[in-house]
């Protein structure tokens, strides 16, 4: 089965707006999908022993899934400050929401031990969504579960399966 991702509604137009500020320092639009498909079927999170956030940001789908009943989670980034933004966003949203934070780069490391990976935004670069797309594949074929958040961008594997579409908030639209 390939990896299942979401996409929200969003226009070409808003995405290159979301350079203007620190990427960790926003709820991107694939983020925010995987959030909501959690929020609507919690049992997604609850149901896992081990979540890891791959490219966390600043840390959305992590507390999400923690919020929901996930046992463990993992916030990862390979930038220090979206890993800080993510601990930050736990401290400030709930006290008691404890993270595993980790900076490592995953890509290529097919056993993490974890049976939900959330990927939200990462197929923004085509060398970058090329890796990524081998190593979630490899991941999948070893039991895990995967969801994608992406708004569709030109790295997006055609080979996932739409499991769902979002609308953005206004709130996330500015």
């Amino acid at each position: 089965m390939p990896p299942l991702y979401l996409l929200p509604d969003c226009p070409p137009e808003e995405t290159l707006r979301l350079f203007n500020d620190p990427f960790w320092g926003y709820v991107w639009p694939g983020s925010y999908a995987l959030h909501r498909y959690m929020h609507d079927n919690p049992t997604v999170a609850s149901d896992s022993s081990s979540v890891l956030d791959f490219g966390c940001g600043c840390g959305l789908a992590s507390l999400t899934a923690k919020r929901l009943g996930a046992r463990r989670v993992v916030a990862n980034d390979i930038c220090a400050a979206a890993v800080q933004a993510a601990k930050l966003n736990a401290q400030i949203g709930d006290s008691r929401i404890l993270l595993e934070l980790s900076t490592e780069d995953l890509v290529g490391r097919p056993d993490l031990g974890h049976d939900l990976i959330l990927a939200g935004d990462m197929f923004y670069d085509s060398e970058l969504g090329a890796a990524v797309q081998e190593w979630l594949e490899e991941i999948v074929e070893g039991g895990a579960r995967v969801l994608v958040g992406d708004p569709g961008r030109h790295a997006l594997p055609p080979s996932l399966e739409l499991l769902e579409e979002y609308d953005l908030p206004d709130w996330l639209r500015r």
